[in-house]
C-alpha cells in the first residue's frame, strides 16, 4: 500500500497554516467517508466540511482516491469491504 506522508511545514507561519489545512482536510475526509461511504462522498463535500474550497482539497490530495487511502488506510473500497467481512466471519 502506498502511503502519502504530509511534509512537516510547521517551522514557519505559512507552514503552520499548511499543516492546519492538511489536518482539517484529513478530518473532513474521514467524517465524509464514514457518513456517506465511497460512492456518496464527494470532493465538494469534504472541502465544505473542512470549511475550505475544492482548490484547497486539491492542494492536499491528488483526488478522491488519495483522500480515501489516507482517511481509511485501504487502497480501495473493496479492500475495506473485504476487511469488514473477514472481521465478522
Amino acid at each position: 500500500m502506498t502511503s502519502y506522508t504530509f511534509a512537516d511545514y510547521s517551522s514557519t507561519k505559512r507552514g503552520q497554516m499548511r499543516a492546519e489545512t492538511q489536518r482539517k482536510m484529513m478530518q473532513a475526509a474521514k467524517a465524509e467517508f464514514l457518513e456517506h461511504g465511497w460512492q456518496g462522498a464527494t470532493v465538494r463535500g469534504i472541502a465544505s466540511r473542512a470549511g475550505m474550497s475544492t482548490g484547497a482539497f486539491f492542494n492536499v490530495f491528488e483526488g478522491k482516491d488519495q483522500a480515501w487511502r489516507e482517511a481509511t488506510g485501504f487502497q480501495t473500497p473493496d479492500d475495506w469491504s473485504k476487511s469488514i467481512l473477514e472481521t465478522i466471519r
